[in-house]
């Protein structure tokens, strides 16, 4: 049983050797900014909540961690086809995959994780369901499947905020203060998630001050180029990838739309990302922009 006790006991022995090989895989470019969580002294399991930046976090974040922890992941087959040895390495770690256009998948994923944190192991997990290319949202909208199996667990479970970011050529991971979530208060699970989510985002934009300032007029012309650029660079990262699917498996409350995509069915246009099509995107961008103008009246 790749979850059982023996199985996360087995882990915990080869932690350490391990994660010198996730550092290697970095250039030992590691670097744990703070750890303000105080786990070690807690016996009680773990699910470390995570910001999604780039492939590379996984390792880097894993490598801070100081107890192992099964890794909730949605692209096992990806992951398999960009690189064997990585695919080897996560699969030794431990991991609960799934998949993501599946609901059947992802609640399967949840019980998984519900027997994970019974036997006492930890989750290491991004829970905004993708990477985050939004060029204005610290963390995306959070899914709440973690809350789920700490009530499917029926045991007391630390949750943990974690950012991660490439700072001054180093992989920077901060660990931030534990989280208390009450199973028995239903009503408090959107207050949780927003809660959780804030806090991720204090320490995704602590890793932002500490990078090099950019000039503005050192960005192409539009600015949204560097973004773009940006997320081709990622998505250059790991095997068929695209914005535009990655978009599809960010979570969205139900009926909420963007002003971008009703202004797209006004004119009859096509709502794509930037990186979907960047042309379509420009052309619907100019749509908002003139939309938001401020009216003059006289």
């Amino acid at each position: 049983m790749p979850y059982s006790s023996i199985a996360i006991a087995l882990r915990k022995t080869i932690h350490k050797p391990l994660m010198a090989a996730f550092r290697s895989a970095v250039n030992n470019r590691v670097k744990l900014v703070r750890d303000e969580s105080e786990c070690k002294q807690n016996v009680n399991p773990t699910i470390y909540a995570a910001a999604h930046v780039f492939y590379y976090d996984i390792p880097a974040i894993c490598s801070c961690i100081a107890d192992s922890v099964y890794i909730l992941h949605g692209q096992e087959k990806e992951i398999k086809a960009t690189s064997l040895i990585d695919y080897l390495g996560l699969k030794l770690n431990g991991l609960v995959s799934f998949r993501r256009d599946s609901r059947i998948s992802r609640a399967q994923a949840v019980m998984d994780m519900a027997t994970v944190l019974s036997n006492g192991g930890n989750i290491l997990a991004f829970c905004e369901g993708t990477w985050n290319f939004s060029p204005n949202l610290l963390v995306l909208p959070l899914s709440w499947g973690i809350l789920e199996s700490v009530k499917l667990a029926n045991r007391e479970v630390n949750i943990v905020p974690v950012a991660c970011d490439l700072v001054e050529g180093n992989y920077c991971t901060i660990i931030g203060k534990t989280l208390k979530y009450n199973t028995r208060d239903t009503s408090s699970k959107m207050e949780f998630m927003q809660t959780l989510r804030e806090s991720i985002a204090s320490l995704v934009w602590e890793l932002y001050e500490m990078k090099t300032s950019i000039k503005r007029s050192s960005l192409p012309s539009p600015p949204d180029r560097y973004w773009l650029d940006y997320i081709h660079k990622h998505c250059a990262e790991i095997a068929k990838r695209n914005q535009y699917e990655e978009d599809q498996y960010s979570y969205k409350q139900t009926g909420e739309i963007s002003l971008c995509e009703v202004l797209a069915e006004i004119y009859g246009l096509e709502y794509k990302s930037m990186a979907a099509d960047y042309a379509a995107y420009r052309k619907i961008m100019m749509i908002c922009e003139n939309w938001t103008k401020p009216c003059i009246t006289w």
